[in-house]
């Protein structure tokens, strides 16, 4: 009887537990073993791999971190490099202990090799390795350096229903073509463009809502191209997306550069705030409170004149590793426009919550934590400002920044994207600087696209890590200029707020909902649609399946103690399930 007890307790704990093969640290010129069944896997737009041929003819270098014993999952990065070696970058090893990671790169699948080898070589050993060791399937992603940076966003794009999202650096390739901007090396060439995914196609991959995150530096002959994509490309057409630079040339990366990089990757994407401005309300928060400003035809507007004052009644949560993402969208009146306007956006650390009830937007406060972004419609150049209040840094009300606009035009809609975390701050705008009218302090670069601004300090900080630690109390405001002209009116059209922290659902002047996230489980997960929903908590919700796209497609599904959730009859791509109440956001795959 102690024997087939032995037996069972081995077969037990080796159903949950899968170490390493080859141990701990990095393993090279290591061969694979040959997946269980003959694995054919076919790509959506029509590629075909039969896996166990790579595995028979490539080995791979492969990095198991020290903390990985088989009993925990972790994710998995796949790397093509663009020379023959299956380059293992040093300074990126120490991330994936941090974020439990293990990472696999083909060997003797350089530029010279055909794309198709060079992707099916990494998917057989994705495949083989979910086989050997426990892989998160959650968290698989691509990667690759210059041009295995390019076959690595095209392994991404052809099986988004494996990978959640790509890393490349220093190369990368799109869907479709994009307008050439930004080119820095060759005018007009495409680089970044293979062969042109179909609109079903494009639809498939955005069903899957792949995270991008981009990796180049000031002096990559590549910048250009990564920039049109990001730009002309990710950003337009909706994926979350980021690109992250550092200083140096072709293929320069650090590990901080690496962290930043996966923390996007991994980032909840909670959104806090989503406002169009309907009469209806916000689509999501609890939108922002109005002094002096109206709601009026699916508009927030401002008129100067009255000095208006907009504040987001959802606190933000940026200053931690992965941070917060802001996006927003304002017309000037074009019919009527005057150079005698200015607009603030200002951000207010809320370690005195009473600042809610106060008259504020105009100005920094130099007792209190903040920063703002000032523009001026003062011509037909605008001038844009950042000023800084840090009180513990010796900064109260300074100017960082300041620039004129080359390309604006009275009658275009304008747009702002920021991306807030404890090391870093971009500001990206649609227009782009007179680089000759800009004027900054060291710790603030304006980038070669002349549009976005990249303040990350290398030695002082601008900020401390314990600053907006109580959130961030976010104010829009305008005034004229000159009080004894006319003004233009400014009309916001749409306003979203993006959070890593899920306590940022709290909200100014509401009852404060309570965070219910780690007292519920969703698994399988990904798998065919047939889902268990655990509860850990006493309380009863309803819930709401949501798709990438931000559609309702299930409402009142109620959680039990244990529920089993259909949802075999909705087509494969990513979906939340969300609370009704909106403190609970759980992201899942629906996948073959």
């Amino acid at each position: 009887m102690r024997k087939y007890f032995l037996l069972f307790l081995l077969g037990t704990f080796s159903a949950f537990s899968q170490p390493s093969p080859w141990g701990t640290g990095s393993v090279f010129n290591q061969s694979l073993d040959s997946l269980e069944a003959d694995y054919t896997i076919t790509s959506h737009v029509g590629i075909s791999f039969h896996l166990n041929n790579f595995l028979n003819n490539y080995d791979y270098n492969i990095h198991i971190p020290p903390n990985y014993n088989g009993s925990e999952a972790f994710g998995l990065i796949t790397f093509i490099n663009a020379a023959n070696n299956g380059n293992l970058i040093s300074s990126w090893l120490p991330v994936l202990a941090e974020k439990k990671l293990i990472l696999v790169a083909g060997n003797n699948i350089g530029n010279s090799v055909a794309i198709d080898t060079r992707i099916g070589v990494v998917l057989a050993a994705c495949k083989s390795l979910q086989e050997t060791l426990n892989i998160d399937s959650t968290r698989i992603y691509s990667s690759g350096a210059s041009g295995g940076g390019r076959s690595a966003s095209h392994l991404m794009f052809c099986f988004p229903e494996i990978f959640a999202g790509m890393i490349p650096n220093c190369g990368a390739n799109y869907l479709r073509q994009v307008n050439q901007d930004y080119e820095t090396q060759n005018p007009n060439s495409h680089y970044e463009y293979i062969f042109p995914y179909t609109s079903a196609q494009f639809a498939y991959v955005k069903s899957f809502n792949p995270i991008l995150a981009y990796l180049t530096a000031y002096d990559d002959f590549r910048e250009g191209d990564l920039m049109n994509i990001y730009h002309n490309g990710a950003e337009p057409d909706g994926f979350e997306a980021k690109i992250l630079e550092i200083s140096g040339s072709h293929c320069n990366t650090s590990t901080e550069h690496f962290r930043d990089g996966l923390n996007f990757l991994e980032h909840p994407f909670w959104e806090v705030l989503k406002d169009s401005f309907a009469i209806s309300g916000p689509i999501t928060g609890n939108g922002f409170k109005l002094i002096n400003a109206n709601i009026l035809n699916n508009n927030l507007v401002l008129n100067p004149d009255q000095k208006p004052r907009a504040y987001s009644r959802n606190p933000l949560l940026w200053n931690d590793p992965k941070g917060a993402i802001i996006r927003a969208s304002f017309r000037l009146d074009s019919l009527n426009f005057a150079e005698n306007s200015t607009l603030n956006f200002a951000f207010y650390d809320l370690l005195d919550s009473s600042i809610f009830n106060q008259s504020i937007g105009d100005s920094l406060r130099s007792s209190t934590p903040g920063f703002l972004i000032n523009y001026q419609f003062d011509s037909i150049a605008p001038k844009v400002s950042v000023l800084i209040s840090s009180p513990s840094k010796g900064f109260y009300g300074d100017t960082i920044f300041s620039g004129r606009f080359i390309d604006f035009s009275a009658s275009a809609k304008q747009a702002i994207k920021l991306h807030l975390w404890q090391d870093e701050w971009r500001l990206e705008f649609n227009q782009h600087f007179d680089p000759t009218s800009v004027q900054s302090i060291s710790a603030v670069k304006l980038l070669d696209d002349h549009r976005s601004l990249r303040i990350r300090p290398s030695t002082n900080a601008l900020w401390d890590t314990s600053d907006y630690s109580d959130g961030t109390l976010i104010s829009l405001y305008s005034e004229r200029i000159n009080p004894n002209l006319n003004s233009s009116t400014v009309a916001f059209d749409y306003f979203q707020m993006i959070s890593a922290d899920t306590s940022a659902s709290a909200s100014l002047g509401i009852v404060n909902p309570i965070d219910h996230n780690r007292y519920y489980s969703l698994y399988p997960n990904p798998n065919n649609g047939f889902f268990y929903l655990h509860s850990l908590n006493a309380d009863q919700l309803n819930f709401s399946i949501i798709n990438s796209q931000g559609k309702l497609c299930a409402k009142h599904l109620h959680a039990a103690k244990k529920s089993q959730l259909d949802l075999r009859h909705l087509p494969q791509g990513l979906y939340y399930l969300r609370s009704e109440q909106g403190d609970v956001q759980i992201k899942f795959i629906i996948a073959p």
